[in-house]
């Protein structure tokens, strides 16, 4: 019996849930009015290593203000009494003096030294050190669980939270009611306002979900018992790849132990890094996000995908979202180790396939087509021809008549095409050999390449049952490998053969008042024009972010009062509030943030009127 049961599909929650958003340690400490740390005294005079400069300090001093890599420090002595300010980067040990580096980007050449009384002044009141009071880390937390709490008794979000699932019924405005104006016939309402983006909008056509938003492939678990080591790779359309393997690390990888079911429902869970399997993060290659704290946040997988894995997709069926709209997720390509135990459904996604034109690479054999005249045996005979560099060859002349009897290479080159002619030139003439195939490929064209995705994607040739996989960029029918991803997809391109590549699927074009669908984003209000459900109940399927993109000054106000109360009633750190003569006690004073946060957060309150029949 499984100890963790999941609907199949993402929960709804914040999309980043570890961010502090409605507000800050900093707003918090500056409201209970707490100082900073005390400076500490520079160990040594600080050093210049090429772009960095180190502070050293006493292991001692390390330990008591828990400085760590982003924290930011001002460093000032008597020459320098203002002081700079300064980020973090890393923090190194000294030696065997006990001392500690902490480290930085320098400014320019400043220095700062212990003869002209150098200090380091920590600028957060909270931070991580096992010899304070409390720590940095449990006010970050304190500040997800009140964000949590505004969520819920507001039911809105100043963040973007995302809904996983979302079933609606759809009713047609009749013939007979609709307005000479109505230009739709059917509109529908979600169950939140303030919509970021829609990511998936299924109207249900009797037998399967005609996908409207997003783009998705569905595949199902046909032989669990044969998905030991299988991956599975994931491109958004980008220059990056995550790869999803089974194995037995239940954190990074989906198992396939038990069944078909429980197997699609552990690669939804790694899909969705849902919490209740524990499962990490995955990163997309060197990609990074678009926006964020930092332009080298990694892009994980759950922040681009989505995974569905339940009753209504079927025992064993995983279907995966991009969360990108309608053409941009239609970038989005899947591949597999083997097509023989994950089986994709044609109608849910886009698989497409075109035999290789022409193959560029290193040659690794030659046919001879003429021996020439006037050879002797040799090795490393240059050659010209060909639409490549630097081949040379070694040559067999064995009946004494000066023609060439078998050509094998010497140098590979680079850049050679499969069919290329060429000529060796030295020690002889006439002598010629075509290019049978290439190693180490670096572009290939096909007959038809329009119907693969633009930019970046994975392709992939089959051989047997295996399936090898490149990251690969396409312009127009020519394609440059990018980077192998498995099974060694430059080494086994083979003019004829057939590359294919698996896209996620939109069954429309696109979003307009005019066309298809449209949305009023502030009230959650979608209307449908062309394209509607066959069904009313339960007939719209949706997965979409909601949450205001402006952070209202009263809720940053009652998230800090939040936090306030749970610190008072841990650690009363705060200088006591005045009120006339005399302070207010512990107690009192918890009661009146409290009543103020009431106060705050009325505004954004739903209030629901249940109104009867009297008798």
């Amino acid at each position: 019996m499984p100890r963790t049961f999941s609907p199949g599909h993402r929960p709804d929650s914040p999309l980043y849930p570890d961010e502090t958003v409605y507000t800050t340690p900093t707003k918090v400490s500056e409201y209970l009015q707490l100082p900073l740390p005390d400076p500490v005294a520079l160990a040594g005079d600080s050093v210049i290593a090429s772009n960095d400069i180190k502070f050293p300090i006493t292991g001692a001093d390390y330990r008591r203000w828990g400085y760590e890599v982003g924290d930011a420090i001002v460093v000032y002595d008597n020459a320098n009494a203002i002081g700079n300010t300064y980020t973090l980067t890393s923090i190194a040990s000294v030696g065997a003096s006990g001392q500690v580096y902490l480290i930085a980007t320098k400014a320019a050449s400043e220095s700062f030294t212990t003869a002209n009384k150098g200090y380091v002044q920590h600028q957060s009141a909270f931070t991580n050190s096992n010899e304070r009071g409390i720590k940095l880390s449990h006010v970050k937390n304190l500040i997800r669980q009140r964000q949590d709490y505004i969520d819920k008794v507001c039911r809105h979000a100043w963040r973007p939270r995302l809904v996983g699932e979302e079933y609606l019924n759809f009713t047609t405005f009749k013939p007979f009611r609709r307005r000479y104006y109505t230009d739709y016939v059917g509109a529908v309402f979600l169950k939140r306002g303030a919509i970021q983006r829609i990511l998936k909008l299924g109207a249900w056509q009797g037998d399967y979900y005609r996908e409207m938003a997003g783009a998705r492939v569905s595949f199902r678990v046909d032989d669990h018992t044969a998905l030991a080591g299988e991956s599975i790779l994931l491109c958004p359309g980008a220059n990056g790849v995550a790869t999803l393997t089974e194995g037995s690390d239940a954190q990074t990888k989906w198992r396939a132990d038990f069944d078909h079911k429980s197997t699609a429902e552990n690669i939804s869970a790694l899909v969705n890094k849902d919490p209740a399997f524990s499962k990490a993060a995955l990163p997309i290659g060197n990609l990074t996000v678009e926006s964020g704290s930092s332009s080298s946040d990694i892009l994980n997988v759950h922040e681009e995908f989505l995974c569905l894995a339940n009753s209504d997709t079927g025992d064993g069926v995983a279907e995966i979202s991009s969360m990108r709209s309608t053409e941009g997720g239609a970038n989005a390509t899947i591949a597999v180790t083997h097509d023989t135990a994950l089986i994709f459904n044609s109608t849910l996604s886009q698989i497409v396939s075109s035999t290789i034109s022409t193959v560029t690479g290193s040659p690794s054999l030659l046919t001879l087509v003429n021996g020439g005249t006037g050879y002797s045996t040799a090795n490393g005979v240059a050659t010209t021809g060909g639409s490549g560099s630097n081949l040379t060859v070694n040559i067999v002349e064995g009946g004494g008549d000066g023609v060439i009897d078998s050509v094998a290479i010497g140098t590979a080159g680079t850049g050679y095409q499969i069919g290329d002619t060429i000529t060796i030139t030295t020690n002889g003439a006439n002598a010629t050999c075509t290019v049978a195939s290439v190693t180490n490929a670096t572009t290939f064209t096909l007959a038809d390449g329009t119907t693969f995705a633009p930019g970046h994607s994975l392709a992939y040739i089959t051989s047997g049952t295996t399936n090898r996989i490149a990251l690969c960029s396409r312009n127009t029918n020519t394609f440059t490998i990018v980077a192998n991803q498995l099974n060694d997809f430059d080494d086994y391109l083979t003019i004829g053969d057939k590359v294919k590549q698996i896209r996620f699927k939109c069954d429309i074009a696109d979003e307009e008042r005019q066309k298809s669908w449209w949305s009023i984003e502030e009230n959650g209000m979608i209307l449908f024009n062309n394209e509607y459900p066959f069904f009313e109940n339960h007939s719209l399927r949706c997965a979409y972010i909601y949450g205001e993109r402006y952070i209202e000054g009263s809720i940053h106000e009652a998230c800090t009062k939040l936090v306030v109360m749970d610190i008072l009633m841990s650690d009363d750190y705060s200088v006591m509030f005045p009120e006339g003569s005399s302070n207010i006690d512990l107690n009192t004073k918890h009661q009146k943030l409290e009543a103020e946060v009431a106060k705050l957060l009325v505004p954004f309150q739903e209030t629901i009127i249940v109104a009867g029949m009297g008798g």
